[in-house]
């Protein structure tokens, strides 16, 4: 045993759990280990046991601690390498969830200190943030199944769609595990996109309710109550398949009572106009429903009836009916200048069916006054024109009067003055007017299918075009008038420049100007350049005797004055 006891203690020291001088004690001391080898060999001895014996019971008790502490051994070190590996995926595990969370991660522990002090830190670090994960982790999914349930409510209905929308409803946002998939961020987008969804559904919900109330009111004024909640909507909730449907609905209906209230006006209209016909007295009208109030199919029914009633009255008295309609005719044909050609055409003569002939005067009388309806400004506008060439006719007319610039008085000047303005006027606004008129005819034909429009026989165009090139004939023959007055007056002043040549001066006046208290002498209405009479007569009789000292330039006629070059 003495032999055994170094090797055997020296290994065992060597193994202890701490560095040397952390631990208080030995594995086992000295004194403790001679005890106890001690109080063995003296049981041994109490029991007679032999040396022998004894020495192989100590050699196998030395054999079994060593087997312990080498098992110990190997334990403690496979612990230390688990302890590395163990801190190694923990702090994996601590990157991927603060990076996650966007939490900062701070174990607290520097890579100095032992590997269990390490991985206590780590582990107590990473149990923090597993604990925020799950919390994070339970937000997220509860908005995004929230939100996945609106949305997939909202859908239009298509498996396609209703899918492609459950499944976008954090497809824009990372995944759980992956990098900022659980911070707080990600949860408060998450919870705002529920927000919106939510106040659509609720504005959607609102907008089916209203529509479900007008559709309710226009099907029970149509009176067709017993449809009123088809088309399957109902168990839609707030989808746009039942936004549509219930849309498709509504304009259905809102068709159907515009077309029943536009047969009710015309048949309004046709019963109002048979009755002015007929000369029936109001208080023999029945009283028919409101179009406002009521729809229903019985409304047009009485209706129908009603004018069944008064075409069978009208049939009676057709004989007096077609004169009435033919005045009527032709006060809006006169009223329109439709020319009698056009007239006959559109309305058989006398004699023959009495029925086709209210019925082409009846149907002339309604193209005439849907004419008068929609060329109201076009008509305007041609009688304004008609006011403007028969101004223009006068104004022409009181222009040739050769004594009119002759005649004396205050308002002579005024009237002259009035003349060019009214000149002025005309030629701006007629070609303006011409081209408007234009304008409105070929938007009214291209609105009547090309139907041309006519003006006492002729066309409105063709008749603009007549005026337009009679207005070119006389502005050219009145340039011709000018030009040949022109060459009239050049001539004349070529006549008096070779009388200049001949030394003879035209304006030469014996006088070196006028007399103190005489007026000066009145000048003759000659042409320009032409000698005056008075001139004449000096030429044909000279003065006899000694010639007269004149000053310089006496004979010379002085150039006019601004006032006289503007008389």
């Amino acid at each position: 045993f003495e032999a055994f006891k170094p090797s055997c203690f020296t290994h065992v020291a060597s193994l202890r759990c701490a560095p040397p001088g952390t631990m208080s004690s030995p594995l086992l001391p000295t004194d403790e280990q001679q005890i106890a080898l001690a109080s063995l060999r003296t049981a041994w001895s109490e029991i007679g046991l032999p040396h022998a014996e004894a020495e192989e019971a100590i050699t196998k008790l030395a054999g079994e601690l060593r087997s312990v502490l080498s098992r110990t051994v190997e334990g403690e070190q496979a612990r230390k390498a688990q302890l590395t590996a163990d801190e190694a995926s923990l702090r994996g595990e601590l990157s991927a969830l603060s990076a996650a969370l966007a939490e900062p991660a701070s174990p607290g522990t520097s890579s100095s200190e032992p590997p269990l002090l390490r991985y206590r830190a780590v582990i107590s670090e990473v149990e923090r943030l597993r604990v925020l994960r799950d919390e994070r982790a339970a937000q997220r999914s509860a908005a995004a199944s929230s939100l996945h349930a609106i949305l997939l409510e909202l859908s239009t209905g298509t498996p396609e769609e209703e899918q492609t929308r459950s499944t976008a409803a954090d497809a824009d946002e990372p995944a759980p595990e992956g990098a900022g998939g659980l911070t707080v961020e990600l949860v408060h987008r998450l919870r705002q996109r529920l927000e919106a969804a939510e106040a659509e559904r609720a504005a959607r919900l609102e907008r089916l309710a209203a529509l479900r109330a007008a559709a309710d009111a226009i099907t029970e004024q149509l009176g067709t109550k017993e449809e009123a909640g088809c088309e399957g909507t109902e168990g839609d909730g707030a989808s746009y398949r039942a936004l549509s449907a219930l849309e498709a609905r509504l304009d259905h209906l809102r068709e159907e009572k515009k077309r029943r209230l536009h047969v009710l006006s015309q048949c309004t209209e046709y019963i109002a106009e048979l009755r002015h016909k007929l000369k029936i007295p109001e208080e023999q009208h029945p009283d028919l429903p409101s179009p406002e109030k009521d729809l229903s199919q019985q409304v047009l029914v009485t209706y129908h009836t009603e004018i069944e009633r008064l075409e069978a009255l009208k049939s009676e008295r057709i004989s007096e009916l077609i004169p009435e309609t033919r005045s009527r005719v032709a006060a809006l044909a006169a009223e329109l200048h439709v020319s009698a050609a056009e007239l006959a055409a559109a309305v058989s003569s006398d004699g023959g069916d009495e029925e086709q002939q209210l019925y082409d005067l009846e149907a002339e009388e309604r193209r005439l006054r849907e004419r008068q309806a929609t060329t109201v400004k076009l008509f305007a506008l041609l009688s304004k024109r008609e006011g403007v060439l028969q101004q223009r006719a006068e104004m022409r007319a009181s222009a040739n009067d050769p004594n009119r610039l002759l005649a004396k008085g205050a308002g002579v000047a005024r009237r002259l003055l009035q003349e060019e303005r009214l000149r002025t006027t005309i030629e701006k606004d007629l070609p303006r007017m011409n081209k408007r008129l234009r304008e409105m005819t070929a938007a009214w034909e291209e609105e009547h299918a090309g139907e041309r429009l006519h003006y006492d026989g002729a066309t409105i165009v063709s008749m603009l075009a007549a005026q337009e090139e009679d207005d070119a004939r006389i502005e050219k023959e009145e340039k011709a008038r000018k030009e040949a007055e022109w060459a009239a007056k050049k001539a004349a002043r070529e006549e008096a420049k070779g009388l200049q040549a001949k030394g003879v001066r035209p304006g030469a006046r014996y006088s070196n100007g006028p007399r103190k208290g005489t007026a000066p002498a009145r000048k003759s209405a000659a042409p320009d350049g032409a000698l005056t009479p008075r001139e004449q007569h000096a030429v044909n009789s000279p003065r006899k005797g000694p010639p007269a000292k004149f000053p310089p330039n006496a004979f010379v006629t002085p150039a006019p004055t601004a006032k006289e070059n503007h008389a």
